[in-house]
């Protein structure tokens, strides 16, 4: 596993991100989405950086007592060195910090190194949404974890 710096992503980051959005999804945000989430959305959007370069990310939105994940990304260079997984574990200390009570997420039903990644981390399927990827007509999976307790 290649060891990230995470860090809170910043406006000049903003480059760097639109890009890995526009190659890792085929519904990317727009530049305006994606600088409302880093600059005034209300979660937090977490970079992975390996010197000067960012190699992926994380978008979290905090509502009362839960987190919901809304992206994350790893830079085509950077796949299978346990990007993801780091951001995944930095957004589980985050909820848990906030003392969210529960984290969801939804994923393509066909992404199976995701799903097998958020299973390792105890989430586990909670329900099947038929048609939920519009640009390539696919069904998703909402996932979730527990953290127990209240917030």
């Amino acid at each position: 596993m290649q060891k990230i710096d995470i860090r809170t992503a910043i406006s000049a980051d903003l480059p760097a991100l639109e890009e890995l959005e526009r190659l890792a999804f085929p519904d990317p945000w727009s530049p305006a989405v994606l600088r409302k989430e880093v600059l005034d959305g209300p979660g937090c959007v977490l970079v992975g950086m390996i010197g000067n370069t960012l190699a992926g990310y994380i978008s979290l939105r905090f509502v009362a007592d839960e987190v919901q994940l809304l992206r994350i990304a790893t830079a085509a260079a950077y796949r299978r060195r346990g990007i993801a997984e780091q951001l995944l574990l930095r957004a589980v200390t985050e909820a848990s910090d906030r003392r969210a009570v529960y984290m969801h997420l939804e994923v393509r039903k066909s992404n199976a190194a995701a799903r097998a990644l958020y299973e390792k981390h105890g989430f586990t399927v909670r329900a099947e949404r038929p048609d939920a990827y519009t640009q390539s007509r696919e069904d998703g999976y909402l996932m979730a974890r527990d953290f127990g307790g209240t917030a």
